[in-house]
């Protein structure tokens, strides 16, 4: 039985770890390793912690400010819906009648404090890494403090306990839980800024679908992994020994496959009134993205569409699927005349050139040197403007 290209793949990556390791060089691996164990200790420690009473203290809620990276605010929540508010009440409520028996932590009606770390710019001030609904729950009480355990930890660790409470919360949006991963990779793997992140990413897709193509056909046992992509590839052999490094941090951070992560990136470009849409869960991740890919522009065309969407659900009982909602969507919008000519022109234009130029022996037309010229200026665009 033939092996898969993505198999073909892995084990050409794995031959350059090994590579790595007998040549003692450091592997950029054994560092999220470390970090992870990092996260583990932190984990056991609140645990621990944040019900005993003697490793704790009462801050005052006034002193609490969220957590911040450098002096950038880190990402939590876009927004309260709702709901959001409705449980944070009715737990608001539950603290309450536990305060009149005086039970909980200080007497406070409160069963886990919340985790907070001290503040390297603003002095006296706690940054806020888990416990958002319960400081919130205090609020609504106008209760002045807060039982609190304080973790002293650098970003690395604060962004991944924030994560990760954030992902046991079973109404977690996809556009919230997708920033806070992207957050997490930026500050593992040092990047300035998360756009620096993010196109980081998006050409380590395009290397890692280059790999899969390039060894599709081939025998592994029969190549040299280094001279291979040294002939074979546009991208130089470390680049895609960076490309596979994301990967894998990609999967431990988000347990997604690289692929799939640098797609759902897509639902951070929404816009403020498709997102409020989908915290409110009366839209989901897909029908968000179909609306931004259709609708562009047309924000005035955004509360008919789902109202067209919620009011078909109500009448036949079935929500409509994703193709049935894009084609709707196209039909409101015009789409396909909008596009229609200029894609497809451009397009068919290409297509055809291509299909003339692979018909003909080009390095014999007399033109040859201004259709390299060309092709490299497209080139040279297309990097330019969206690699």
């Amino acid at each position: 039985m033939e092996e898969s290209s993505n198999n073909k793949a892995q084990l050409l990556i794995d031959e350059i770890r090994a590579k790595q390791q007998k040549n003692d060089k450091p592997n950029p691996l054994s560092v999220l390793k470390k970090s992870k164990e990092l996260i583990n200790t932190a984990k056991d420690e609140i645990e621990i912690n944040s019900k005993d009473p003697n490793k704790l203290i009462l801050i005052n809620i006034s002193d609490i400010i969220p957590l911040e990276n450098s002096g950038r605010i880190m990402h939590n929540r876009s927004a309260m819906t709702t709901k959001d508010k409705d449980e944070i009440i009715r737990f608001a409520e539950s603290i309450k009648l536990s305060q009149k028996d005086q039970s909980g932590l200080f007497g406070t009606g409160l069963i886990n404090a919340i985790t907070v770390r001290t503040s390297k710019i603003h002095n006296g001030k706690y940054e806020l890494i888990s416990g958002y609904r319960r400081t919130e729950a205090f609020k609504i009480l106008n209760l002045l403090q807060i039982p609190a355990f304080i973790l002293e930890c650098d970003d690395k660790v604060a962004r991944r306990l924030r994560n990760a409470e954030n992902k046991q919360r079973r109404d977690i949006n996809a556009y919230d839980e997708t920033y806070g991963e992207l957050e997490e990779i930026q500050l593992y793997c040092d990047f300035s800024t998360l756009d620096e992140a993010e196109k980081a990413l998006r050409k380590a897709k395009r290397i890692i679908d280059l790999e899969n193509q390039l060894f599709k056909e081939i025998d592994i046992n029969s190549i040299n992994y280094d001279a291979f992509i040294n002939e074979k590839s546009k991208y130089s052999l470390d680049e895609h020994t960076k490309a596979n490094y994301l990967k894998d941090v990609v999967l431990e951070m988000s347990q997604r496959q690289l692929n799939t992560f640098v797609n759902r990136l897509e639902i951070l470009q929404i816009s403020e009134k498709i997102r409020t849409y989908m915290f409110n869960n009366q839209i989901s991740y897909s029908e968000a993205l179909t609306i931004k890919k259709v609708l562009k522009n047309q924000e005035h065309l955004i509360d008919e569409s789902v109202q067209y969407l919620l009011n078909s659900e109500n009448i036949s009982k079935k929500r409509l699927s994703t193709k049935e909602f894009e084609l709707y969507l196209k039909k409101l919008s015009g789409y396909e005349n909008q596009n229609r000519g200029h894609k497809y022109n451009c397009f068919t234009k290409l297509k055809s050139n291509i299909t003339l130029l692979e018909k003909l022996n080009i390095e014999d037309l007399i033109d040859s040197d201004v259709i390299f010229q060309k092709i490299d200026e497209l080139n040279k665009l297309l990097e330019t403007k969206y690699l």
